[in-house]
């Protein structure tokens, strides 16, 4: 996740965000622990004849001093 952070701190973005499955516990707790939090959007897809719910996580990107 640092690695990617420091990616990240190279470009000009200000969020990141990533879907995550609404019913994946530990990947909301991993992405939460990191300073993610819910966003406002969601997507509805269809799977073997369920309904998947992707939520989105955001989070502000804070560039390093250099």
């Amino acid at each position: 996740m640092r690695h990617f952070e420091e990616s990240i701190e190279l470009t000009s973005a200000k969020t990141v965000s990533l879907y995550v499955l609404d019913c994946n516990a530990p990947a909301i707790k991993f992405y939460t622990k990191q300073g993610f939090t819910f966003g406002n959007r969601q997507q509805l897809d269809n799977y073997q004849e369920q309904t998947i719910i992707d939520v989105q996580m955001i989070k502000n990107v804070i560039k390093s001093s250099q």
